[in-house]
């Protein structure tokens, strides 16, 4: 069984090169963001609702569409092939870190299709805000930067027996998803903290930041495919 499930990997890696998925999900993620940018300027600049209606579904802020699901895909996509990873490194030392990680993105995963982060009104409570705080509506981000820091502590001996390459890109991806999910998600709730109301700009902002997750994650998802393909046979094995 690990032989087949290994000459499978190795046939797919092959038939579909790590350059082409990796393009074809560039590709689709900008599609997403160009279709979303048209629905919020016919929206707030336009105040055209019902015209090019059907852009609607491509809208990147809400949840259970296209977007929405296409991101979901991805980070499952990313646990599958570190579940993967974490099967053909069954005899690492870091093994368990490895399906650490196949975890977490299952989390995430869901989190993105059912967004459960946004119901941590407990947050709020813990953290003492009141609704005069522009993080009021976000106090998840906190929480998000809790367990980053913590997760870094866990996983720093992990990232450092990574080879320096692999290790700039998971570091690479990771910040420009981060930058997306946290970073303009703050940026976010100030502008309509202080401007009193959901606009262009915050809607903007919003689509902005979906897009850099997406973009974060595809190129850890590329960044997988490469250590995958490194330990297939027939190639050169590169310690990960």
């Amino acid at each position: 069984m690990p032989n087949q499930l290994i000459l499978m990997l190795q046939f797919l890696l092959q038939k579909y090169s790590v350059y082409r998925t990796t393009k074809i999900l560039f590709f689709l993620s900008l599609l997403f963001f160009i279709l979303g940018f048209l629905y919020i300027i016919n929206s707030y600049l336009l105040g055209d609702i019902e015209s090019l209606k059907f852009l609607s579904h491509f809208n990147l802020n809400v949840e259970l569409n296209a977007p929405a699901f296409f991101s979901s895909f991805i980070l499952f996509y990313s646990a599958v092939l570190l579940g993967i990873i974490t099967f053909l490194k069954r005899r690492d030392c870091y093994y368990y870190e490895w399906a650490g990680l196949s975890l977490t993105f299952v989390y995430l995963a869901l989190d993105e299709a059912f967004s459960y982060h946004e119901e941590m009104k407990y947050a709020r409570k813990i953290l003492a805000l009141d609704q005069d705080n522009p993080l009021y509506k976000d106090a998840w981000i906190f929480i998000g930067i809790a367990f980053i820091t913590v997760f870094l502590l866990v996983y720093l001996q992990f990232l450092k027996r990574l080879n320096k390459r692999v290790r700039s890109l998971f570091l690479l991806s990771a910040g420009i998803y981060i930058l997306g999910a946290i970073g303009l998600e703050i940026i976010g709730g100030y502008w309509e903290f202080f401007r009193g109301e959901k606009d262009f700009i915050h809607a903007f902002l919003a689509s902005l930041e979906e897009l850099l997750e997406m973009f974060g994650i595809i190129l850890f998802i590329n960044t997988l495919l490469g250590i995958i393909s490194d330990l297939t046979p027939n190639k050169k094995t590169v310690s990960r």
